[in-house]
């Protein structure tokens, strides 16, 4: 096999939905800012589980809300 028939690498596949602390890493804050905006139902997130302690973050709801502050900040 020679090298122009390899196929490309692909990327690790994106997760649909990430846990608190990776969901604050992403947006660049800290895990207790995430929460107060979570609780000021800024941003959206799933409870998973039998008692609902497991919350997870959809990737497109992080990246909404930081869209909608780049938005208000471009006025």
């Amino acid at each position: 096999m020679s090298g122009s028939d390899a196929k490309p690498r692909s990327e690790e596949p994106r997760p649909l939905a990430v846990g608190a602390k990776e969901a604050a890493r992403m947006l660049g804050v800290s895990p207790r800012t995430l929460w107060t905006l979570t609780n000021a139902g800024e941003i959206p997130v799933a409870r998973i589980g039998t008692n609902g302690r497991s919350l997870r973050y959809r990737v497109v709801d992080l990246e909404a809300f930081l869209e909608a502050g780049l938005r208000r900040t471009a006025r």
